[in-house]
């Protein structure tokens, strides 16, 4: 703000007006359809982005187009700390694990611990260690990409000095990840898995305060080094000199109403829409805990930290003569985020992780379960040993049919807006065949089992 640069008359106000209005407008089917989709990352993108377009528009109006270049950096500083979009983020996901696995691996070998890479597992003589997504650097990739910007910007670098500091970032964040995992794989083959768990967060905060510092002093260096030019400070402060072009007092008050209108307006149409709704048809696993086949399993601290499901629970069936299953239910009550949470555990994003290879697609089978039409998406998996099948059905609790899979494409994303279907709960049951001879006798497996696992409540 101290060296913000001299402000200009603005031409074209009538015009720049338009625009601001415009984009207010926009804010309305925007937040409508953010309500029942609080999951859809790219609309978070486009509504950050008119968020952010009415900022500079302001900015254009009170400085002219100097002030919109002064402050545009730390206007889209915001874009930093959305999500990305899920298909860009597991991609990273997947590559930094699997680099980094490998690179741990590779380590460990070197100091005479015998480790072998798969998927995001290595294997070590006294069990398995994970390289989960939280130690596959892609938080403090993003937390690196957020504070270069903020540091180009605070130096005023030039924007090539900028995109090395970037560089700098993203080797710092990869170098320091890989070291971190090795130092955890470490300590689980030589003192267990105990020691491990205590070490995994304090190393997680260290890897993250020294590639800040780094980072830090890393901007510093190419400060002096590049010699950064600044603007030359307003010489003297007058109100007219700051607002040479007067904003009327209605027109932030009328922006205020505008926001209060349409958080009003969404209420009142989802309130509306939803007394329309069929009501929840839901249901729940009848597991059969009293055959000899069937044995519970844990479901590991990490996987509920990060899927944050009310409930949840697996188990294996273990029959002579048919098929091994391994069965995952999982619950998310109503809320805003339960949506998200449930699309986010996909055998296709968290079975390649473990060193699997998909190898089809199978497409949906619907089977019929005391009244109910539940489709199952199939997909084929190979470990390097056999094939599995796998049969994923997601369900929602107030869905618009009989068939309630939760449609994430945007026809589907648009029509639960229009009948106003938001934050109604999911639930999710995934199938993991062994054993089947081929596909056609896993899918008849499926058919002829889910029935008696499913309890209408």
């Amino acid at each position: 703000w101290t060296d913000r640069p001299p402000s200009q008359p603005v031409q074209f106000v009538t015009g720049i007006a338009a625009i601001g209005v415009l984009l207010f407008f926009l804010l309305l089917p925007i937040r409508v359809i953010q309500e029942a989709n609080p999951d859809w990352r790219p609309l978070n993108w486009v509504h950050a982005g008119v968020v952010v377009a009415i900022c500079a528009t302001a900015l254009m109006w009170i400085g002219g187009r100097r002030w919109v270049c002064h402050f545009g950096v730390p206007l889209l500083l915001i874009f930093f700390a959305l999500p990305w979009p899920l298909a860009i983020e597991q991609g990273v996901i997947q590559f930094l694990t699997r680099h980094v696995t490998t690179g741990t691996a590779e380590m460990l070998n070197g100091c005479g611990i015998p480790a072998f890479p798969r998927g995001n597992v290595i294997e070590l003589a006294s069990g398995l260690v994970g390289v989960n997504e939280a130690c596959s650097g892609i938080r403090s990739l993003a937390a690196t990409l957020m504070a270069a910007a903020f540091f180009g910007e605070f130096y005023r670098l030039r924007w090539l000095v900028r995109a090395v500091l970037v560089a700098v970032g993203v080797g710092v964040a990869f170098v320091l990840n890989v070291v971190r995992a090795f130092v955890l794989a470490y300590l689980q083959a030589e003192y267990g898995a105990e020691t491990l768990h205590r070490w995994h967060d304090m190393t997680g905060v260290a890897i993250f305060a020294v590639s800040f510092a780094i980072l830090w002093g890393a901007a510093a260096f190419l400060s002096r080094w590049s010699g950064a030019g600044r603007w030359v400070a307003a010489s003297s402060f007058s109100v007219s000199k700051l607002f040479p072009t007067k904003i009327p007092i209605l027109l932030p008050l009328a922006a205020l109403l505008w926001i209060i209108a349409i958080e009003l307006a969404t209420g009142v149409w989802f309130k509306t829409r939803e007394r329309a709704l069929p009501p929840a048809t839901t249901w729940t696993m009848q597991w059969p805990s009293n055959s000899h086949a069937f044995r519970f399993a844990e479901v590991p601290d990490e996987v509920k930290s990060i899927l944050r499901y009310s409930e949840a629970a697996t188990g294996t069936i273990r029959e002579p003569g048919t098929p091994t299953w391994q069965i995952y239910f999982l619950r998310w009550d109503a809320g805003r985020t339960s949506a998200q949470l449930a699309v986010m555990h996909r055998p296709e994003i968290c079975l390649p992780a473990t060193g699997m290879r998909q190898v089809a697609d199978s497409g949906v089978t619907t089977v019929h379960a005391h009244g109910l039409a539940m489709p199952f998406h199939g997909s084929v998996f190979d470990d390097g040993n056999q094939r599995l099948y796998v049969y994923r059905c997601l369900w929602e609790d107030r869905g618009a049919s009989q068939d309630n899979t939760l449609d994430i494409s945007l026809s589907g994303r648009l029509k639960a807006t229009w009948q106003g279907r938001r934050n109604t709960g999911q639930r999710l049951v995934q199938v993991v065949i062994f054993g089947a001879r081929n596909e056609q006798e896993a899918r008849e497996d499926l058919v002829r089992r889910i029935p008696e696992l499913i309890s209408v409540t």
